[in-house]
């Protein structure tokens, strides 16, 4: 998603400039403003917070259970907005705590 000019891939220490690639670029422009994207990466993403977690496996699991009943398929895609919502809150507070930590600025 990105290089960095220490052509360490493990991190970024230690670099003066990063750049993204072509398929973060991608990303960047079109997939993350899709929905339908961001509510299956969701359930593959490693999560850091316990709550988070709980929080969105509990909504995958409310989805899953509302998917044979025509009747709730409003609440099964607010369900859905919820939690999609709820992940994109935990990726900015996540990029925060990084920017602080190793003191990058937002291009």
């Amino acid at each position: 998603m990105f290089e960095a000019n220490t052509r360490s891939t493990e991190s970024i220490e230690g670099a003066s400039h990063v750049r993204i690639t072509s398929a973060g670029w991608y990303y960047l422009r079109y997939l993350v403003r899709s929905f339908a994207y961001l509510d299956l990466v969701l359930q593959d993403t490693p999560i850091d917070d316990i709550h988070v977690e709980k929080d969105l496996r509990q909504s995958v699991f409310n989805v899953d259970n509302l998917i044979d009943h025509e009747d709730r398929k409003l609440e099964r895609v607010r369900t859905r907005f919820t939690r999609v919502r709820t992940f994109l809150d935990y990726l900015t507070r996540e990029e925060e705590t990084e920017r602080r930590e190793f003191e990058t600025r937002q291009v």
